[in-house]
């Protein structure tokens, strides 16, 4: 039930055991989605032991996702289901899908495991307080850039309850994230995104309503349906993940690669991201500098 900020300090453990099994100094780091969020609070904060050689991120969502605002603010896991394009489940009569994934299958389970109740026991507002309670690392992942559009259409907004997010990137310890090929005193640092596939990129929200006796807290707008385009990996946009960290003139300090690396969920195993990295490494002859400099210099995981 914590949010990222009160677990980042387990990437820092995780980094110590590597250093301590293999006797390096520094690591290079490969972290996915919101691994790579727990690895830039670790790189951005106080306890940093300047331990990080490398950093790559794949498809990590840095300035949040409209898929979080229908789950955590909506409470409708069936509609984010709709949007994906995930078949349609059935209470306790699930439905096989790709990868045995959905998120109305999975919250169900979830509410079934620590309430007894489930999805259709529950109304929508219901839904969402349980996950505000018990999921607050899905908090940290709202969308931090303007996506919610009411009819007639006269204006989108951005949500503005993520301080995780917002504070990560405000926070001017971000710059030391450089350039894969910058200062090698600092975390040099490689983003790769997909960009072709159908994403969320805007929700048509309603005004708050009254539900069962439920309220909706103050400024919070119910999904009604999304807006998609073919800019991300199916759940992050590729632009918004590189914005944190470009300036007032489009110049971006960390480098970052888009291109077909495949959806969202399975980019870890994707063949095309598994052999850039590596092809990357060694081009810079990455693993020959951390074998020499077992002691002194860096070391890889």
């Amino acid at each position: 039930a914590q949010g990222m900020g009160d677990i980042a300090f387990q990437t820092r453990a995780k980094i110590n055991e590597a250093k301590e099994k293999t006797g390096y100094s520094k690591v290079i780091v490969v972290a996915h989605s919101m691994g790579g969020l727990l690895t830039r609070a670790y790189i951005q904060s106080d306890e940093y032991e300047n331990d990080i050689d490398r950093f790559i991120m794949l498809g990590t969502p840095n300035s949040g996702s409209c898929d979080a605002y229908f789950l955590y603010e909506g409470g409708n896991p069936d509609l984010l289901d709709q949007e994906k394009g995930l078949p349609k489940t059935k209470i306790g009569g699930w439905i096989h899908i790709p990868y045995g994934f959905s998120f109305e299958r999975t919250t169900h389970g979830l509410l079934k495991s620590m309430t007894s109740k489930g999805l259709d026991q529950l109304s929508t507002c219901e839904i969402r307080d349980f996950i505000q309670n018990n999921v607050k690392s899905l908090r940290d992942l709202m969308p931090t850039y303007p996506c919610l559009t009411r009819p007639p259409f006269g204006y989108t907004k951005s949500y503005d309850g993520n301080i995780f997010l917002s504070n990560l990137n405000k926070d001017p310890d971000k710059n030391r994230m450089v350039r894969f090929d910058g200062d090698k005193s600092k975390v040099r640092t490689l983003l790769l995104l997909t960009n072709n596939l159908d994403t969320i990129n805007e929700i048509v929200v309603t005004s708050p309503i009254e539900e069962n006796g439920c309220f909706y807290v103050t400024n919070t707008a119910i999904p009604l349906y999304a807006i998609h385009r073919n800019n991300g990996d199916g759940t992050v946009i590729a632009e918004t993940a590189i914005m944190p960290f470009k300036d007032s003139e489009g110049n971006c300090a960390i480098s970052f690669l888009l291109g077909d690396y495949g959806e969202h969920a399975q980019m870890y195993g994707n063949e095309l991201v598994i052999n850039t990295i590596i092809d990357l490494l060694n081009k810079d002859r990455v693993i020959d500098l951390l074998n020499r400099d077992r002691v002194g210099g860096g070391g890889a995981f």
